[in-house]
């Protein structure tokens, strides 16, 4: 009896120095015993530890605990699984990396919903509070998740919820998408510039106003539902983006497009949730298109951006000044042959690899974002969904409803109202602000006092329309012969009238607007002490969108033919074409 009570004693003490127990594996949550000399393999239920050969000196003590856990876990994360406690005695740090296999708790979420929703990592907690984050590998038929560790502490399993996540972005985008904006004041009206009427109908995506500035049509698209846009119209546009209201997403998603260079450019802007297109076009165009345009860079772009909003990591809005963008912008041209899910995932890596990077975030976000950025099946396959969900039409166009304006007749012209200074060249001529009535061709200006402004019109030529500056509508030609006095009293010398020629546009109450310079000759050269010699204008004609002009020297006794380059008395041709703001001649 006592050599058998001894034996018991024996292998207890046996199975103690050894790290065994008599308790089955599955039962134990302590264990404790040597290791470094060998390979030593330690079981706790699912918990699974491997110390390796050389893990420290040989015969350190080790200890491993299973544990429940009731702190509290980082925002955006859940706890899946206990915590398992490692040590060393002497507060020693492993030599050699530790295999480590948590069990994720039973009663939580069941393996297929962890392997098709859950993003799960590692979290290392030391004595001193300090954590480490460690990526790992899941085993859906033994719900475990095992990783390396090269330094102890307690560790257990988070997750992040990403197909939970992307259920709420989904529904945060669709819900954005149905919600209408509403429609400003000056929706769908219509608007006359330089005599051309202009009318456009809005379509479901968007809200359309026109304006004149200064003579220059201007469209502005106002946000109708979620779906950015870019937009540009034929002809081209001086382009804006104008946000509509102050947030966060809104400066966030135009800071975002300029960087990708989606928008940002002389002709194409964006419309966007809170941000309005604004395009001013180069007076008035006799047709106009506006385009509209999806960009799959910018819609994955509202939806990574919506996503980190959810999870409570960054916001879209640090990335501003971020180099990392023209990364993100690089992977935007793979898009252009289509979303896959190769494609999607190298935006998503560079997109939230960029925003793993903003200053001041926590080691924790730093660690998601990172993880986040390796693109997993789960979040690519999301984003593709819910881009094939709401992206319809990805390109549209609108064609305003342009009524030019009727040409009026030869008689209504010759007594129709010149603006002020229509007989000056900016350095010749006469110079009155003042408009002049033409009756039948001829006309004087007045002041407000009734006081002669020193400028008349003998008469009047209609010389014909053309497109002079290209502005896609045709003007008027007219040959004025302009004088310093009324035309009743007219005229003394030479040059007291000068045949003059005037490019204007028919604006309303029966007045015309000048769109050039007045011509009234050229200067043949050198000439003498003073300069050049003064041609005027015999005779004008236009010829499609030329001027063509006869002049002469208008005192051409003064001079020899060395000093005009010819007969002093001989005509000259020359033909006139608008470029610019001014005239460019043939000749000199």
């Amino acid at each position: 009896m006592r050599s058998r009570t001894m034996l018991i004693v024996l292998t207890v003490l046996s199975l103690l120095l050894t790290g065994c127990s008599l308790l089955d594996s599955s039962e134990r949550t302590e264990w404790s015993g040597r290791v470094g000399a060998e390979v030593q393999r330690v079981e706790l239920g699912r918990a699974v530890v491997i110390f390796p050969k050389g893990v420290a000196p040989a015969g350190t003590r080790a200890t491993v605990k299973v544990t429940s856990v009731e702190d509290a876990v980082p925002s955006s994360t859940v706890s899946l699984s206990p915590a398992v406690e490692i040590t060393l005695e002497g507060d020693l740090q492993p030599a050699a990396p530790v295999q480590i296999t948590v069990p994720l708790d039973e009663d939580g979420p069941g393996p297929s919903t962890v392997a098709s929703q859950f993003l799960l990592f590692g979290s290392a907690t030391g004595s001193d509070g300090t954590e480490q984050f460690l990526t790992g590998t899941y085993d859906q038929t033994s719900n475990t998740f095992s990783m390396t560790a090269d330094h102890f502490s307690s560790f257990r399993i988070l997750g992040i919820d990403v197909g939970k996540a992307m259920g709420e972005v989904r529904t945060a985008i669709m819900q954005g998408l149905g919600l209408e904006w509403p429609a400003p004041a000056c929706t769908d009206k219509a608007v006359e510039v330089a005599g051309s009427k202009y009318e456009v109908t809005s379509y479901p995506e968007a809200h359309l106003c026109l304006s004149n500035d200064d003579g220059n049509l201007v469209i502005t698209a106002h946000p109708a539902i979620g779906m950015p846009y870019l937009v540009t119209t034929a002809p081209k546009g001086r382009a804006t983006t104008t946000p509509a209201e102050v947030s966060v997403s809104t400066s966030g998603i135009v800071v975002f497009a300029e960087a990708l260079g989606l928008t940002g450019g002389d002709s194409v802007t964006g419309l966007f949730p809170g941000v309005s297109a604004t395009l001013a076009l180069d007076g008035a165009p006799e047709a106009v298109r506006i385009g509209f345009r999806q960009e799959p860079g910018l819609l994955l772009m509202v939806i990574l951006a919506r996503t980190l909003d959810v999870l409570g990591l960054t916001s879209i809005e640090a990335l501003g000044n971020l180099q990392c963008l023209a990364d993100v912008g690089g992977t935007n041209s793979s898009l252009a042959d289509g979303l896959s899910g190769e494609s999607v995932g190298a935006f998503a890596k560079a997109f939230f690899t960029c925003a793993g990077s903003v200053p001041g975030l926590s080691s924790l976000g730093k660690f998601l974002l990172a993880a986040i950025g390796t693109a997993p099946g789960l979040l690519v396959t999301s984003v593709i969904g819910i881009i094939n969900e709401i992206a319809g039409t990805d390109r549209r166009s609108v064609d305003l409803l342009v009524t030019p304006p009727i040409r009026p007749a030869n008689q209504a012209l010759l007594n129709s109202v010149l603006p002020g200074d229509v007989c000056w060249t900016g350095d010749m001529g006469w110079s009155a602000k003042v408009p002049i009535q033409l009756v039948d061709g001829a006309g004087a200006a007045y002041e407000s006092d009734g006081t002669f402004a020193d400028v008349g019109i003998i008469g009047t030529e209609v010389l014909g329309w053309a497109d002079l500056n290209a502005d896609g509508r045709d003007e008027v030609v007219l040959a004025l012969q302009c004088a310093g006095s009324p035309p009743e009293t007219c005229c003394a010398g030479r040059s007291s009238n000068l045949l003059s020629v005037a490019v204007l546009t028919p604006a309303s109450d029966n007045r015309l607007e000048k769109v050039a310079p007045t011509l009234m000759g050229g200067a043949s050269g050198p000439g003498d002490e003073y300069g050049p010699a003064d041609r005027q204008i015999i005779d004008a004609q236009l010829r499609g969108d030329t001027v063509i002009t006869t002049e002469s020297i208008i005192y051409p006794e003064h001079y020899t033919s060395d000093q005009v380059g010819g007969d002093p008395y001989g005509p000259v041709t020359v033909e006139y074409r608008l470029a610019g703001d001014g005239w460019r001649a043939s000749r000199p």
